[in-house]
């Protein structure tokens, strides 16, 4: 199963809705021109974000913000602003930050979500790669994550198939395997999802 998401036809509407609120909003923060690669940077980044929130076994999903911030200087990221207490960070900053959230990038971004929930309509355990074609992204399913993580750990000889089978009702209740598993399984974060691999948020 795979989709391809239009990432030249969003850039340009991010474009649009851009020139549209700087017409509308004296933004301080917002660049007199933002590019169409700028754009396009935006919107790969919002794709990953809504792939990596819906897989659970991502243990941190991609946050955009970083990107977002590297397009437009002084634009302060939805995790920072809920993180930051009062005082830390110029009020002003956030407040624009916010405006240019609620006015371009949201309308943006549930187009994304429409697009992606065609083939990822709930979280799921199954990894998933992105790779490109032309200016646009392809995403395609690929096997269960648990299925991935079970041959890697009989490849590495970590566990022993037998041993498994024949304790399978048990597995549960064995500490010493499954403290063995997790000891042998990557960390959370280890496994981070970029652009043309197996890809692993906002709300």
């Amino acid at each position: 199963m795979n989709i391809v998401i239009p990432v030249n036809d969003l850039a340009m509407t991010l474009s649009g809705f851009f020139d549209r609120y700087r017409m509308s909003h004296r933004n301080s923060l917002l660049p007199l021109k933002i590019s169409l690669e700028d754009n396009r940077k935006i919107i790969k980044a919002l794709i990953e974000e809504a792939v990596t929130s819906r897989l659970r076994w991502v243990a941190e999903p991609v946050d955009s913000g970083s990107v977002i911030a590297e397009v437009i200087p002084g634009y302060v990221p939805e995790a920072i602003r809920v993180q930051t207490q009062s005082g830390q960070l110029e009020f002003a900053h956030c407040e624009r930050s916010l405006s240019i959230e609620r006015a371009v990038l949201s309308p943006v971004w549930f187009k994304i979500e429409e697009i992606i929930g065609k083939v990822m309509p709930d979280r799921c355990w199954h990894m998933w790669t992105t790779s490109a074609f032309g200016y646009n992204v392809v995403l395609e399913q690929g096997i269960d994550f648990r299925i991935y993580e079970w041959e890697r750990l009989l490849d590495q000889k970590v566990i022993s198939y037998p041993h498994i089978v024949a304790g399978a009702d048990d597995f549960g209740k064995d500490p010493k395997l499954h403290e063995t598993i997790l000891k042998a399984s990557p960390k959370p974060g280890v496994v981070t999802p970029i652009r043309g691999k197996q890809v692993a948020r906002r709300r």
